[in-house]
């Protein structure tokens, strides 16, 4: 294999891009940690060539841009095109288990038949369009019990029973005032 050292940008600058691109492919379950390494290096290569025609970019920011689009064109031909497919890939990647089924195949240039079956026939599929509905407000639905309830028990209050329980409160905190005066 070849040796990297690309033109522009820092050798910590890419070791950070390297890094962040190996756990990044980690988190897409690529268990075998050879073929994550030899994934990341056609990665980077791919990105440092792309980084030379704009070296003001960050090289992480180029290779995960790089790595984006490395994994949708790998979902684009196993989905037949679909336009979305860097999305439904992703999704059907995990419903499939994919890596756990077929570790090897997972953004290899061989794929085995059932897995690219697998990753077609994983049920992801947009939903119905959105319609606009009209909600009309109206009253809230109450039990008849509580309905009772409330409404008897406000009609029956008199005032003569809300003036004895603020006399009443205006009098225990009267006491207090006074006890916290002396």
């Amino acid at each position: 294999m070849k040796p990297f050292f690309p033109e522009t940008g820092s050798d910590a600058d890419w070791s950070a891009a390297f890094d962040r691109l190996e756990v990044y492919l980690a988190a897409l379950q690529l268990r075998n940690r050879p073929q994550r390494i030899q994934l990341a290096l056609t990665i980077i290569r791919a990105a440092a060539a792309r980084h030379e025609s704009d070296p003001n970019r960050s090289p992480t920011t180029v290779t995960m841009e790089e790595a984006r689009l490395f994994i949708e064109r790998w979902f684009e031909r196993r989905l037949d095109g679909d336009p979305r497919a860097g999305v439904t890939g992703r999704l059907a990647l995990f419903i499939t288990d994919t890596p756990a089924h077929w570790p090897r195949a997972l953004l290899a240039n061989d794929v085995p038949l059932e897995c690219e079956a697998a990753l077609r026939a994983s049920g992801v599929r947009g939903g119905p369009d959105l319609q606009v509905s009209r909600m009309v407000p109206r009253p809230l639905d109450a039990s008849p019990a509580l309905e009772a309830i409330f409404t008897d028990g406000w009609e029956r209050l008199e005032r003569s029973t809300v003036v004895l329980a603020l006399a009443s409160l205006a009098l225990i905190l009267g006491v207090f005032v006074l006890a916290a005066i002396q």
